[in-house]
């Protein structure tokens, strides 16, 4: 009987162990300073043909912020480019740090995500399209 409790107590602790780990490892946003705390200098996007789309300056903090508020969708980006087609390629450059938050926006199954390779993929809001259209 003591054996049983041990074992299902263990059990116990791993299970409560693993969620611990992949609860606080999974990166909470895409972001990591709010938009309002960061002065953006440039947004670059281009499509996954490399054809450049322009992101005028006034629209600089509204893209920032889609990004920010990103949502975790709890899947790592195990790829350097989406599988999916077609595919924007972004890049953010603030003034304290050259490349501050580089990725791809593309839109699967009705849904438009946003991934950062090797760190994980995120909901985004889906007006974010229209910006890049």
């Amino acid at each position: 009987m003591k054996k049983k409790i041990l074992i299902i107590l263990c059990l116990l602790i791993i299970i409560t162990g693993i969620y611990f780990i992949h609860t606080y490892n999974v990166q909470k946003s895409a972001g990591n300073t709010p938009s309002e705390a960061i002065h953006i200098q440039a947004v670059t996007v281009c499509d996954n043909k490399g054809v450049n789309i322009n992101i005028s300056e006034d629209n600089y903090q509204a893209f920032y912020r889609y990004v920010y508020e990103a949502v975790p969708t709890g899947k790592t980006s195990v790829n350097d480019v989406p599988s999916t087609e077609p595919f924007y390629s972004f890049r953010i450059t603030s003034d304290k740090i050259s490349v501050y938050r580089q990725g791809f926006i593309y839109e699967e199954n009705g849904e438009v995500y946003m991934e950062i390779p090797y760190i994980g993929i995120y909901k985004i809001n889906a007006d974010v399209l229209d910006m890049l259209s």
